[in-house]
């Protein structure tokens, strides 16, 4: 607890001490004579100006008031600093999702029921071990695109201190299969290009092989047709995507034989590794036209 004092020229300090929860008019007990602060209160001032101390292992039990008061030679040379010191004694909470999927980015906060002292340094343990990297920003760790290796029993500390926080289990599931549409339904402009933003997601451990566009309706089993190998749309479709997750396309010079549902597949190094993303989506081409009246009559004004 950090603390300076002044007293006016001619006055010779005797001596200082820290006491709790003053009361008007009693006399205010020593905390160092005190057997449950003696082995845990440490004063770092003098009897200048300085009058800081430090309280080590603190509890609940602490929370009080604490006061700085000196003594000088003269017989009306005491005082007693107050209002003083309100020490609230908090433990830390690890907050942070259940379940995460791998691929997301998590953020985990160690919280503290009041605010701690400026310039606190927080340290992360997985499973009993200090996080070596540093992740932390403040007083949270962030995790991005998290592998199931993330997952554990997540603590935190401050630095400089022993006390370590109940631990969180953090679990981390695979992706599962899945494809991801920006937009169900598109209506374009004949001859424009149309994008179809499209993501994709698939369970560790495969390999994408092959990825592609089909269109439909077609019946489930049936085998969906790869339209890059179309003639009518190999010129004019652009995979814009990759073999990660991103699928998006790019249909350029539509026309209203265009019209369908598009879908994206792809198979991977299992045989029965593969995905369609169904519903997919429903393309629209419409041409602009000009509505006007066949015939107007001329109104002639007589003057």
């Amino acid at each position: 607890m950090s603390c300076t004092y002044t007293y006016p020229t001619g006055h010779k300090i005797t001596k200082v001490f820290w006491t709790k929860n003053p009361v008007k008019g009693d006399e205010s007990p020593d905390l160092f004579k005190d057997p449950e602060y003696s082995q845990r209160l440490q004063y770092l001032g003098d009897k200048q100006q300085n009058c800081t101390i430090r309280l080590s292992h603190v509890t609940q039990k602490d929370e009080h008031e604490y006061c700085f008061r000196f003594i000088t030679d003269k017989p009306d040379g005491k005082w007693i600093g107050r209002p003083g010191v309100t020490l609230t004694v908090t433990d830390l909470q690890v907050e942070s999702p259940e379940r995460v999927t791998e691929g997301d980015s998590v953020r985990l906060t160690c919280k503290s029921s009041c605010a701690l002292t400026d310039g606190a340094t927080f340290i992360w343990y997985r499973n009993s071990q200090p996080l070596t990297e540093r992740r932390d920003r403040n007083n949270q760790l962030l995790l991005q695109s998290v592998r199931r290796e993330d997952a554990g029993r997540y603590s935190c500390a401050l630095h400089g201190h022993t006390y370590i926080s109940p631990a969180v289990h953090l679990r981390v599931s695979g992706a599962g299969w899945g494809v991801s549409y920006s937009h169900s339904h598109i209506c374009a402009l004949k001859n424009s290009s149309v994008i179809m933003n499209c993501t994709y997601t698939y369970p560790t451990g495969y390999q994408v092989k092959k990825v592609f566009w089909t269109k439909g309706p077609k019946m489930k089993g049936d085998e969906s047709p790869d339209l890059s190998n179309d003639t009518e749309y190999s010129q004019r479709l652009q995979y814009l995507g990759d073999k990660q997750q991103n699928c998006t396309i790019r249909l350029s010079h539509v026309t209203q034989k265009d019209e369908h549902m598009y879908y994206f597949r792809f198979t991977t190094n299992v045989t029965k590794g593969r995905w369609v993303g169904r519903p997919g989506v429903t393309l629209n081409v419409t041409d602009l036209q000009v509505e006007s009246p066949e015939r107007v009559t001329e109104e002639i004004q007589s003057v």
